[in-house]
């Protein structure tokens, strides 16, 4: 008789780092390189270095960063991460009818 393995419900949620995530985060940290490179040019009051390396670096932080980390990668799932996420709340709603 073959014995099923029961995956144990989870109290932290299911992270999923897609190919989206990966590749948001990477535009991200080559927009802040970016961004450094232009704050390094030239003397303190060239306009580079004053106005455009700080508007660069903030949109790197403020916006492509957070953006990497909330795209939502759930439409990038495969038919098996759906069947296994399914199994799990089947699993779970199993363990909860125990209690």
């Amino acid at each position: 008789m073959k014995t099923k393995k029961i995956a144990k419900p989870s109290l932290l949620p299911r992270v999923h780092i897609g190919r989206r995530n990966i590749l948001l985060f990477s535009l991200g940290v080559l927009v802040t390189i970016a961004g450094f490179v232009l704050m390094s040019f030239g003397p303190w009051d060239n306009p580079l270095s004053r106005t455009y390396a700080p508007i660069v670096l903030l949109v790197a932080y403020m916006i492509i960063f957070p953006w990497a980390i909330m795209a939502d990668s759930k439409k990038n799932e495969t038919e098996q991460d759906k069947a296994v996420v399914s199994e799990e709340r089947v699993a779970a709603g199993k363990q909860a009818r125990k209690y």
